[in-house]
C-alpha cells in the first residue's frame, strides 16, 4: 500500500512532457474498438491530425475549427486531445453533446478505454 501511494505522488511530480501531442499519444495512447484502426494511436496513415493537435496545443490559438468527412478522425482528435490536456495541462473542461446517449455512447465506448489503457490515467482515477 505504500508503495502504491509513494507511486502515485511521484508521478504527480513529474516535469510536463514539453513533446507534441501526436508524439506524445504515440506512447501513451492506445486506440481500441469500436474504433477502426486499433493500436497505438499513430499519425502515420493520418497526416491530417498533426495540425489540429499543434493548434490545440498552442496556447496562442483560441478556436479550432475541424471540417472534415463522416468518420474522418474529428472526434478522435478532441479524444487524443483530452487525454493529453488531462496529463498535461489539468484544469476545467467542458464537452457537449447533443443527447444524453452520445454523451454516455462517447464516454464508454471510447473516453474510458482510452483512459483505462493508458497508466499515468489509469493510476490517477
Amino acid at each position: 500500500m505504500e508503495n502504491l501511494i509513494a507511486d502515485n505522488v511521484a508521478s504527480d511530480w513529474i516535469p510536463k512532457d514539453r513533446r507534441s501531442i501526436e508524439e506524445w499519444a504515440l506512447s501513451n495512447l492506445t486506440l481500441s474498438p469500436p474504433l477502426t484502426k486499433t493500436g497505438p494511436f499513430d499519425t502515420r496513415d493520418s497526416r491530417h491530425f498533426i495540425a489540429p493537435l499543434g493548434a490545440l496545443q498552442d496556447d496562442a490559438v483560441r478556436e479550432v475549427n475541424i471540417l472534415g468527412p463522416v468518420r474522418g478522425g474529428k472526434t478522435l482528435i478532441a479524444e487524443v486531445w483530452s487525454a493529453w490536456i488531462i496529463r498535461n495541462e489539468p484544469g476545467p473542461m467542458r464537452w457537449v453533446f447533443q443527447d444524453d446517449k452520445a454523451a454516455c455512447d462517447e464516454c464508454e465506448l471510447r473516453i474510458w478505454p482510452m483512459i483505462i489503457n493508458n497508466r499515468w490515467l489509469r493510476n490517477m482515477l
